[in-house]
């Protein structure tokens, strides 16, 4: 287990030096690759030919005009770097169609700044650019593909191991938002392509503005069904706190949804430039932060759905039977029947299949109002269905699910003496099967769940308790990325 855990580890080590190798090798090629620029002029001339070609006005201390080209008939002049410094070049040409067709053409004044390292970065128009940054670009993409390829990878291989975690959740959801980024610059590079910094911070201020857009109905209809399904738990089940939360987080993303829309309509209306950069970048900075929680939701959704159909498979040396409530008379609910039946189904098809029997572990301890406790409530039940009481080992001193994975574990330590080379199950319903699965992993050994069917208003309301499971339980990592995004946009500002 710890090999394979290394291994996966690793392929984030292999990611995060990508990237270190990435910002290097830009810094290296913006700062010592970029001497020279091509300023397309826009000037198209079929059948033209060109000649003439100087520089007109501007420093030629610290750029000088190095030649002429045509790039599909578009007029194109090379500008090198002499000297750092600031200056304002234009270009002229002769554009000769024949002996008695002929017009000079100036270009609009460009806008240049050489860096001490001879770098060249030009304003032409509204935007800033220098040599190269397509394929800067196109660089950065293959690094978001590579990224996101990992990070889902990573996800269906959790699936495929059932290693369900928060770490799945994380994987699935950050792979969603890269793969949109990575839709994003695709289409860009492909179809037009970019030829400014400023061009690509806007395109990457305003293109999550229609992922938002198209993940606003997908959210509000699943916000929508889990705030249905609270009220028809609570109309079922009784008022509780916790059975508010499908509609506790509707009114949170409601709100601010309505918080986007109104910075939307400002950074629609021309009040200032000030207050217009303002607008849009709060507007931007909500859009992705709101973005990467409705994909973390989306993947925890998901990976609890999945859950709940990996079928394990035997032989497995133990079965955990998770525990809740018994009746008044020391009977077992419909819910924990459900529970110790799937149990008791895998075990017998175990024998069938391998000739193997598993040990039983019921586990629950006694509550305020059980007159026994839930263990000893599972052990006669499964007695009666013609277990051997040998086979069972009980656990009756947990009172939540964290400590039924505890004690369990010690139960069975005690047992094997060393879990290294046991499999374990777990037998819970299907909406608990994810927190078995984290849990049972926080408690030091890894098993696998069995997933009982139950009323289905039960599980929206504990795949949103996994949600924010999630967010705490890895808030670090969250705060970390989000400082990141946030950092990212506030530098894409002046380029805009």
């Amino acid at each position: 287990m710890k090999r394979k855990f290394f291994t996966v580890k690793k392929r984030f080590v292999l990611i995060l030096i990508a990237v270190v190798l990435f910002f290097v090798l830009s810094t290296l090629f913006v700062l010592f690759g970029s001497n020279r620029f091509d300023y397309h002029s826009n000037y198209f001339a079929v059948g033209a030919e060109f000649t003439d070609a100087k520089m007109i006005q501007g420093d030629t201390d610290i750029v000088r005009f190095a030649g002429l080209h045509t790039e599909n008939d578009e007029l194109v002049f090379e500008i090198e770097s002499v000297h750092p410094g600031k200056t304002t070049a234009q270009f002229t040409c002769l554009t000769v169609f024949n002996e008695d067709n002929y017009t000079a053409y100036e270009s609009p004044p460009v806008n240049i700044e050489v860096l001490p390292t001879g770098t060249m970065f030009c304003k032409v128009g509204n935007g800033i650019t220098f040599h190269g940054v397509s394929q800067m670009v196109w660089i950065f993409t293959i690094l978001c593909v590579i990224i996101a390829a990992t990070l889902i990878f990573s996800f269906f291989e959790a699936f495929k191991k059932a290693r369900f975690s928060y770490s799945m959740i994380a994987y699935g959801g950050l792979g969603m938002y890269f793969t949109a980024l990575c839709v994003l610059l695709l289409y860009d590079l492909l179809n037009r392509g970019f030829s400014t910094l400023s061009g690509l911070a806007w395109e990457m201020l305003f293109f999550f503005d229609l992922f938002f857009l198209v993940l606003t109905p997908v959210i509000g209809i699943f916000l929508l069904l889990m705030s249905v399904s609270n009220l028809w738990l609570i109309f079922h089940e009784g008022f509780r706190p916790v059975n508010l939360l499908g509609i506790a987080i509707s009114v949170v993303w409601v709100i601010g949804l309505s918080l986007v829309m109104v910075f939307y309509l400002f950074s629609n209306t021309y009040f200032s430039s000030f207050t217009y950069r303002l607008s849009v970048i709060v507007k931007s900075i909500m859009t992705y932060v709101m973005i990467y929680f409705e994909c973390m939701l989306l993947s925890t959704g998901f990976s609890a759905f999945l859950s709940t159909v990996y079928r394990p498979k035997p032989p497995k040396d133990y079965i955990i039977i998770l525990g809740c409530a018994i009746r008044k008379d020391g009977t077992l609910t419909p819910l924990l029947r459900g529970r110790v039946d799937k149990a008791l189904r895998f075990e017998r098809a175990q024998f069938q299949k391998t000739g193997k029997h598993a040990f039983f572990v019921p586990s629950g301890g006694q509550g305020a109002d059980e007159v026994i406790s839930e263990a000893e409530a599972m052990k006669r039940y499964l007695m009666e269905q013609g277990v051997p009481e040998e086979q069972i080992l009980k656990e009756d001193k947990s009172v939540n699910t964290f400590q039924n994975m505890q004690f369990s574990g010690k139960v069975i330590r005690n047992h094997a003496a060393d879990l290294a080379d046991k499999s374990i199950a777990f037998s819970t319903t299907n909406y608990h099967v994810f927190r078995g699965y984290v849990l049972a992993q926080k408690n030091g050994f890894y098993a696998q769940g069995l997933s009982a069917k139950t009323k289905f208003y039960f599980f929206p309301n504990a795949f949103l308790r996994e949600f924010i499971g999630m967010l705490w339980d890895k808030k670090i990592h969250h705060i970390i990325i989000l400082a990141g995004i946030i950092v990212f946009l506030l530098g894409l500002v002046p380029l805009t």
